[in-house]
């Protein structure tokens, strides 16, 4: 019998080609993934389902583009979701945990989403378990929002020190968890689809280990990012999530630099 073929599928959330050096990018922030690019297939012509997370999510799991009644939700509805798998909807993980693959995501999960899948990130802090009244004060949804609003109002460099430390590290468990997983399947000898999924890239891009190692050029130090956008019709939703990432004093250029900084962790 053919030996099944070990698929691991690498993503990284809100990460931009324009961003990287095997695109042409002008500062070093890929340097893993420009060797990779050299050693495999680079493609320069690729196109997302839809701008938001969960949306591509569904997309790039079941090859599928539905329709949506509102392209500006972040967020599926029931709706859009119940027509998915009425028309006999049906997602990778599941067509190969049939076909005896164990299944992984490195990724918090809920709902439809768990679909398929044998093992998953709960959506849950696993520092809740330490039981500590601050540590699950920081995990109130409440606390949260309003905290990331007070510290928009400080000055940048105090912001962006008070982000840092509060910076993901999401990567590092990821990484280790996925190299625990190839180890213990190489063992088992069981055949692995394994998703690693890295959000350092996603806002408010404050890594612990790399914040701080690019600055913003001369010509993007002057523009202000909210006074721009100030000025066009954003959503809401939007300029209430990007007050929460970023300093009320931040320019294009600082956040330019802090995404970079992001890509530093793993690339």
């Amino acid at each position: 019998m053919e030996k099944k073929q070990n698929i691991l599928f690498i993503v990284m959330d809100a990460l931009r080609a324009k961003n990287l050096g095997c695109y042409g990018y002008k500062r070093n922030t890929s340097p893993n993934i420009d060797a990779l690019a050299k050693e495999g297939v680079l493609f320069k012509n690729a196109y997302s389902s839809n701008n938001a997370t969960e949306k591509s999510f569904l997309s790039i799991l079941s090859s599928r583009h539905i329709l949506l009644e509102n392209q500006k939700n972040l967020f599926l509805t029931k709706k859009e979701i119940k027509n998915f798998f009425d028309s006999g909807g049906l997602f990778l993980q599941e067509i190969l945990k049939r076909q005896g693959y164990k299944t992984y995501c490195l990724k918090e999960l809920y709902s439809w989403q768990k679909r398929g899948f044998d093992f998953f990130y709960d959506m849950v802090s696993p520092l809740l378990k330490e039981k500590k009244f601050f540590v699950k004060l920081q995990n109130k949804e409440i606390f949260r929002n309003f905290f990331r609003r007070v510290v928009h109002y400080f000055p940048k460099n105090i912001a962006d020190k008070i982000k840092a430390n509060y910076g993901r590290t999401n990567g590092l468990r990821t990484t280790k968890d996925a190299i625990r997983i190839i180890k213990e399947s190489k063992e088992k000898k069981e055949p692995f689809f394994l998703w690693v999924d890295y959000n350092d890239t996603h806002i408010p891009y404050n890594p612990k280990e790399f914040t701080g190692r690019f600055i913003a050029d001369k010509d993007e130090k002057k523009a202000n990012f909210f006074k721009i956008i100030s000025k066009g019709e954003y959503n809401p939703e939007m300029i209430d999530f990007w007050m929460g990432a970023f300093s009320k004093s931040a320019t294009v250029g600082n956040i330019i630099a802090r995404y970079d900084d992001a890509k530093l962790l793993k690339l």
